[in-house]
């Protein structure tokens, strides 16, 4: 009896013992064989990631040349308006008293200015042409008075002989009476002197006729300067009407309110009035199209551009890139992948539409910037998502009816350069497997399985973790 008990206990002993052994200590079977995974055949796609957010067609930044108090503000963020909406109002009054100010001013310029017209008309009408008819009558007065000058002078010299000189004065105060009875000194003074008073009555008239002329230029000048008022006064007159306008701020296009950093009650600062341009109103986003505008590597540009459309690329485009949509829906260009944080496990799909054509040093790597249209249905859920953080995934490369092979499989090549895999070899007279290292040329791959160009056919096992090795293989 004794011994039958003891047998149970011994029984117990070593259950108890292997029930714990199979509880706490289990012996990992995998790590002694290893892990292995087989090749297979297919397609591989060797993705390009770039990172971004999502945009509007465009932003259009409404400022005013006007000043003013805020008094209205008809839509709050995120409200759709129509092009010619009132999104902002100002209070008029400050401008309507600059558009009347400038209204006087203009008036009085236009004044001005047909007075000098009617100056230069009486300067270059009567003036002028009485100037003219004096110099004229005192021309021929002077001719009259030079011909019986000369005459007189002539029958001098011919009847008795005496030369009448230059300075005429010598001879008149010592005449011979004695030899000249027919002309009295008094009349060849007369004559002499008549002469004189001529050419100075010519010289007067055309002093006149040239202090005429004169008046004529500078009645020509106060009329350019009186017109050139007018013209001023005209734009400055424009220019308020112009902020007068402006008070009331529409919107230049159909969209959605983005930002709108003014209140009802603060005070706008007219663009023309400070340096910075004036106080932003309101921002107003052109919906009509949504793009992931994405940082690409420039190491990756060049596959990118082989992905896009010829009007997106840089240097071959020759208008902009239309709306793209119902190509995408006909498969006739290629699509690009967009996921959003927002939405994690929904896809968006879109078109590439711009390249830059310059980098960008975005954290000291030179990238380009792609703009990608998104083009799927479910674009409309990114309509009040705008800067979201965008990822796009672009298939730039792939592998068709390829071996392949899991990455973790790839091993640097233990006796020389290269790499290759291990695949189990079963020992001699044995039924345990030990690790064989195959050389293999490599090709592309996604970070998970890589293209297999010779060394391994397709099936095959291969290590993905190699088992510990022996003392007897070490």
């Amino acid at each position: 009896m004794k011994k039958f008990i003891v047998l149970l206990l011994v029984i117990g002993a070593l259950g108890g013992g292997y029930y714990a052994v199979r509880k706490y200590a289990r012996i990992d079977i995998g790590a002694i064989k290893g892990e292995t995974s087989f090749t297979t055949r297919g397609d591989l796609d060797i993705p390009i990631t770039a990172s971004g957010h999502i945009q509007p067609a465009s932003v259009r930044r409404l400022k005013s040349k006007a000043s003013g108090e805020i008094i209205e503000t008809p839509f709050i963020l995120g409200a759709m308006v129509r092009q010619g909406d009132l999104v902002i109002k100002l209070l008029d009054v400050d401008e309507r008293r600059s558009v009347e100010r400038a209204q006087t001013d203009h008036n009085r310029a236009q004044i001005a200015l047909e007075q000098a017209l009617l100056n230069l008309k009486q300067r270059k009408g009567p003036a002028q042409e009485l100037a003219l008819a004096k110099l004229k009558s005192a021309e021929a007065r002077l001719q009259k008075a030079n011909a019986d000058f000369e005459f007189r002078k002539n029958l001098l010299l011919k009847q008795h002989g005496i030369k009448v000189p230059d300075d005429w004065t010598e001879l008149a105060n010592n005449w011979p009476t004695d030899r000249i009875e027919f002309l009295p000194r008094e009349e060849f003074v007369l004559y002499a002197t008549t002469r004189l008073d001529a050419h100075a009555a010519v010289l007067a008239a055309r002093a006149e006729l040239d202090q005429a002329e004169l008046a004529v230029r500078m009645a020509e000048q106060e009329v350019a300067t009186a017109r050139e008022n007018v013209a001023a006064t005209k734009v400055a007159l424009d220019d308020a009407q112009e902020r007068l306008n402006e008070t009331e701020i529409r919107s230049p296009i159909d969209g959605m309110i983005l930002a709108q950093p003014v209140q009802v009650g603060e005070i706008s600062q007219g663009g023309k009035m400070t340096i910075t341009g004036g106080t932003l109103l309101v921002e107003i986003a052109d919906i009509s199209q949504i793009y992931a505008v994405v940082n690409v590597d420039e190491a990756d540009i060049g596959q990118i551009h082989t992905l896009a459309p010829a009007e997106a690329r840089p240097g071959t485009a020759t208008q902009p890139a239309l709306d793209l949509t119902e190509k995408a829906a006909r498969d006739e260009i290629q699509t690009v992948k967009v996921r959003v944080e927002t939405f994690p496990d929904e896809d968006f799909r879109g078109v590439i539409t711009q390249i830059s054509p310059q980098s960008e040093s975005v954290a000291g790597v030179a990238t380009f910037k792609v703009w990608i249209q998104i083009v799927s249905p479910n674009r409309d859920k990114l309509i009040g998502l705008l800067n979201t953080q965008a990822e796009a995934h672009f298939t730039a490369k792939a592998v068709r009816n390829a071996i392949l092979v899991p990455y973790d499989a790839v091993q640097k090549n233990p006796h020389a350069d290269g790499y290759g895999v291990y695949v189990p070899v079963p020992r001699p007279n044995s039924n345990v497997r030990e690790p064989k290292f195959v050389p293999c040329k490599f090709g592309a791959d996604n970070g998970m399985v890589i293209e297999v160009r010779e060394g391994l056919q397709e099936g095959q096992e291969v290590y993905v973790k190699l088992p510990p090795r022996r003392d007897d293989q070490k």
